[in-house]
């Protein structure tokens, strides 16, 4: 078999080495000139990093959002921004941005909260709305929850405000209350609103919650020897009701506005025998009507034990239980109630 000549061999391996000598070169100069296009990212600038925060926050916004008879409604407290309207507006900006290609109306309040509770400085608030009518209910409501701690103008279609005191809790429920509020359809004045009940249908809820008492009942447990837990027989008729018709001896004359405060253990300004969360309180209103939510009130307080009086005072009167006097007869102390045997300690 014929051998491959040496030159011929020579010029091959030659041509082979020149082939990838040129190739490293030209694989090189790539990558030379790939290196030499890219381009470095461009610096963060402080308006691109508010923008990105401002989104976030939008999208944190969002998963809150609630409807209400069609209107999308949200309430954000941030203490982003550290208080700035104008951050506060690239916030709704971005919301808005989703919203824009919704054919859904909205209605969102953004609030800066303040550094610390003890900053005492006034805050911002933006209200956004996409109808005027939406941004009208909005101002008026938030003026009435915040009264005199709120002034705001409009610019646009939305309502800037500063907020003194800003950041407690109240605020923030207050102002979903007002967007809820505002966002629902407008009923005839005439109509009841759904949820609503009347003053007896209030009434009757309340006596299905509670065991009253008769008259005769309530006198023999303040005549009782025995005593599980103070028992108290509080008055809640108004000052005139006690002169026309008189007063039962030993109760304690507490008008209805001042129940909660005078009755509830936890505050500063209740009677000092009311000390416990047992007391047992029979209250009596003119005829049993306002006793019964009264006391619903005051088991809302945790004073479980409280219940009213069937017939109320004209009851106690139809019953012939000691009454004192009439027109005149001023009600008992606290502190000589505290020493009758009617009540029952």
């Amino acid at each position: 078999m014929p051998q491959p000549s040496p030159s011929l061999t020579s010029r091959s391996v030659t041509r082979h080495s020149l082939s990838t000598s040129s190739d490293r070169t030209t694989l090189k100069k790539a990558r030379d000139t790939s290196h030499s296009e890219v381009q470095p990212a461009p610096p963060r600038t402080i308006d691109s990093l508010r923008n990105q925060v401002a989104d976030e926050i939008a999208l944190k916004a969002l998963r809150k959002l609630e409807n209400i008879d069609g209107i999308k409604i949200v309430v954000l407290v941030t203490s982003a921004g550290r208080g700035d309207v104008n951050f506060l507006h690239h916030i709704a900006d971005a919301v808005e941005a989703r919203w824009r290609l919704s054919t859904s109306s909205y209605l969102f309040i953004l609030a800066a909260a303040p550094p610390s509770p003890s900053t005492p400085l006034p805050q911002p608030l933006v209200v956004c709305a996409s109808k005027e009518l939406l941004l009208s209910r909005a101002e008026l409501l938030i003026g009435a929850k915040l009264t005199g701690r709120v002034a705001g103008a409009r610019h646009g279609n939305r309502w800037i405000a500063t907020v003194r005191d800003a950041g407690a809790r109240f605020d923030e429920d207050a102002l979903w209350d007002v967007v809820r509020k505002a966002a629902r359809t407008p009923v005839d004045p005439r109509s009841p609103p759904p949820g609503s009940m009347g003053a007896m249908e209030r009434v009757a809820a309340a006596r299905a919650k509670l065991e009253r008492v008769s008259p005769v009942q309530a006198l023999a447990e303040l005549h009782s020897p025995r005593v599980e837990a103070p028992t108290l027989l509080v008055d809640i008729r108004g000052a005139a009701e006690r002169e026309a018709g008189g007063v039962v001896p030993g109760s304690i004359a507490i008008e209805r506005g001042e129940l909660e405060w005078r009755l509830d253990p936890r505050n500063a300004a209740r009677l000092s025998v009311v000390d416990r969360y047992d007391l047992r309180v029979l209250l009596m209103s003119w005829d049993g009507g306002a006793s019964s939510l009264a006391a619903i009130s005051l088991h809302e307080l945790g004073l479980l034990n409280a219940t009213d009086i069937v017939g109320g005072f004209a009851g106690w009167v139809q019953a012939g239980l000691p009454v004192d006097g009439g027109l005149g007869t001023d009600s008992i102390s606290e502190t000589t109630a505290s020493m009758s045997s009617w009540v029952n300690i």
